[in-house]
């Protein structure tokens, strides 16, 4: 059961606390369902490799977010209302387990397409009933919101339009037969902030990825039935490869601490060999949610090429 602050639970905190069925990874991997609003941003191309780009934007959606809010949820606790506000369902903590709470439902990323900005909003679960408001506090964020030009540091701007806004919906993610060996290549840094340093120990980038995994499955009305404690034991026993993996930083901006945190990172390539079968759908699957603090503004993210 979670540890919460409140005397009770609120109804979707009930929801996610007492999933409807307990299920394996690979049942997890077929259900997996989640939505992804893609925003298009002529000539903000270059803004891509500002790292802050998407911590700026996060901090303007709430903004818009907390304009449609209730009091409690601005407050921090648990939304009165019937269905909860959508800043209560994406920036509140709604439950913790032991030492960890539960990760928040979506994840930004951004791409480029020629001199174009792509800003993608990605929604897990139950969590997509309020991809509405969520879609429309995004896009009044980016026209209004956001400071743009302290993003861009004095380059040339041209006045922020919003060229195409769509929706995807991905249901259930492809089998694949587990190959022997697979590269992970992470295009955003991966935050190591913790106790194991994957340097070190890289095994420990594995069981970062099933506690996130563990944790929304609860937004796809489920709990994992997995034997963590084994399946650890068997992911320490693979071979990894860390060659292409190089220190560096995250950032990110804590509204809590008003201040940017700068934290330990990796990013590169690595390789892991071996059986890997009973991980396979832990790093499909986190290809699709990112990995790590941070993931919420696009760290952590990975691609997986089977080698």
């Amino acid at each position: 059961m979670a540890i919460v602050s409140e005397k009770y639970l609120s109804p979707v905190q009930q929801r996610l606390d007492e999933p409807e069925q307990q299920i394996s990874l690979s049942e997890l991997a077929k259900r997996w369902f989640m939505q992804q609003v893609e925003v298009i941003i002529p000539f903000y191309g270059f803004l891509l490799e500002n790292e802050e780009t998407l911590s700026f934007i996060r901090r303007a959606w709430g903004s818009e977010l907390m304009k449609g809010a209730s009091q409690n949820a601005l407050e921090e606790k648990a939304c009165s209302w019937s269905p909860p506000c959508a800043l209560n369902i994406f920036f509140w903590e709604q439950l913790r387990f032991g030492k960890h709470g539960l990760p928040k439902p979506y994840i930004f990323s951004s791409d480029k397409r020629g001199q174009d900005l792509i800003i993608k909003l990605g929604i897990f679960g139950f969590a997509c009933e309020w991809l509405m408001p969520a879609r429309e506090s995004l896009v009044k964020a980016l026209r209004f919101g956001v400071d743009w030009k302290k993003l861009a540091a004095g380059s040339f701007l041209p006045k922020i339009e919003i060229a195409t806004v769509r929706v995807a919906t991905i249901k259930g993610i492809k089998p694949i037969k587990a190959p022997n060996s697979v590269e992970l290549n992470f295009i955003t840094p991966l935050d190591t902030t913790g106790r194991n340093n994957i340097l070190d120990e890289p095994y420990s980038l594995v069981g970062r990825l099933a506690r996130r995994i563990d944790g929304l499955a609860r937004w796809q009305d489920v709990e994992l039935n997995v034997n963590w404690q084994e399946l650890s034991e068997y992911w320490k026993g693979l071979d990894y490869w860390t060659g292409e993996l190089f220190p560096s930083v995250s950032t990110r901006w804590s509204n809590r601490q008003r201040s940017k945190l700068v934290n330990r990172a990796v990013v590169g390539q690595i390789s892991i060999s071996g059986e890997i079968e009973p991980i396979w759908e832990l790093l499909q699957i986190g290809q699709f949610c990112h990995v790590g603090r941070g993931a919420v503004i696009g760290q952590g993210r990975y691609e997986m090429r089977i080698l």
